[in-house]
């Protein structure tokens, strides 16, 4: 019996688009709905041009008349077809689509960074040995229980391959952590990112986005989310393991075929880490915690003096205070509270860190600093 197709139609609309990129032309790939009779239920397929210097850009919008085209999928270096389910179609009106080859980026390192986990343990990325790969998995207490579920047979399909699973949770203290975990049962680290850096470093948007890093290069495998389930006419969701597939095709040997999945979770709240005054905030922190010794004479490797000297040491200030080597401090926090305590609270980390990434401005007047 032939399937109706009728339903498909207010929903699944694929648009054919060829770009030119700067004086490059580029060869067209297309984007089109098809039925699945098994799951009957409608997809898209997806024909692409491997290219490896270029990526193939699914984008959605649910308005043509000045709608936002939101990023769904990342393909990689692929020929042929690739075919896939969107799990939000069903929650929408109507959708529309289109497929964009945009040129690679070139590779960026990634930054290092030091967090201590549920159980009070420290762990630094840099410093995980043979490891092929990281996993971070974003989470947080209310969800991380459900994540866990996805996560956990893919940590036990692939631990044995080299590849090291940390869950990183910007929101949560560290006793509302640790017993999400408890309850859970989670085996790997929970990661405690409380000035939300890690999360702001790698761009992680939601709750449930996994990242994939390889180790040697220093470099991003893939990202997004873990896996979805995409309702369809049966009753049995069709699973979509993108985080899996992604392991799987890494751990032998070649690229995923889809380097990012939009994950489908809430979006962070992200905390208040606006532009702070260099005048009223900065300078005045940087006096309380640093120049004791940043200064000249002491055992400080440089002196901070004025603005300049500390804009000129941005991306080092940057390293220390993701790493945790400054101000130099190793005491955990959740132990309570200590004399003569130099560290930055996770507030004063988040606005350091965003003022030095706003390119550390400074009003006109005089420099606090060098009055020191």
């Amino acid at each position: 019996m032939r399937p109706n197709l009728s339903w498909i139609q207010p929903r699944w609309v694929g648009l054919i688009v060829s770009l030119s990129l700067g004086t490059t032309a580029l060869s067209a790939d297309s984007v089109l709905p098809v039925f699945d009779a098994l799951c009957a239920a409608p997809k898209l397929q997806m024909s692409l041009t491997g290219d490896a210097d270029s990526m193939g850009v699914l984008e959605g919008t649910d308005d043509l008349n000045g709608g936002e085209w939101r990023p769904l999928l990342q393909l990689g270096a692929i020929s042929g077809h690739h075919e896939w389910m969107d799990p939000e179609n069903r929650a929408q009106a109507r959708r529309f689509y289109r497929l964009n080859r945009s040129p690679r980026p070139p590779l960026l390192p990634l930054p290092n960074f030091r967090l201590n986990d549920h159980q009070g343990f420290s762990h630094e990325l840099f410093r995980e040995g043979d490891a092929r790969a990281v996993v971070l998995v974003f989470t947080d207490a209310q969800n991380l229980e459900s994540h866990w579920k996805q996560l956990k047979p893919i940590v036990e399909a692939n631990s044995a391959a080299g590849v090291q699973f940390w869950m990183v949770d910007p929101m949560d203290d560290r006793s509302a952590m640790a017993a999400a975990a408890t309850q859970a049962g989670v085996t790997i680290p929970v990661l405690q990112d409380s000035a939300q850096l890690v999360a702001r470093s790698y761009g992680v948007s939601a709750s449930g986005e996994a990242v994939v890093l390889e180790s040697e290069s220093l470099t991003t495998v893939y990202r997004g989310a873990i896996e979805d389930a995409v309702e369809v006419a049966t009753g049995t969701p069709v699973r979509q393991a993108y985080l899996a597939d992604a392991l799987t095709r890494f751990t032998a040997g070649s690229r995923p075929t889809v380097e990012y999945a939009r994950p489908q979770g809430q979006p962070w709240r992200h905390q208040d880490s606006g532009v702070a005054s260099y005048r009223n905030e900065i300078a005045p922190l940087l006096q309380a915690k640093c120049v004791t010794c940043h200064r000249p004479g002491e055992i400080g490797s440089w002196a901070i003096t004025n603005h300049a000297t500390v804009r000129a040491k941005s991306a080092t200030i940057r390293a220390n205070v993701l790493e945790g080597l400054m101000p130099p401090w190793h005491a955990d926090p959740a132990h309570g509270k200590f004399e003569n305590d130099f560290s930055l609270t996770p507030r004063q980390q988040a606005r350091l860190v965003a003022w030095l990434d706003a390119g550390a401005p400074r009003e006109a007047g005089e420099d606090p600093l060098e009055t020191v």
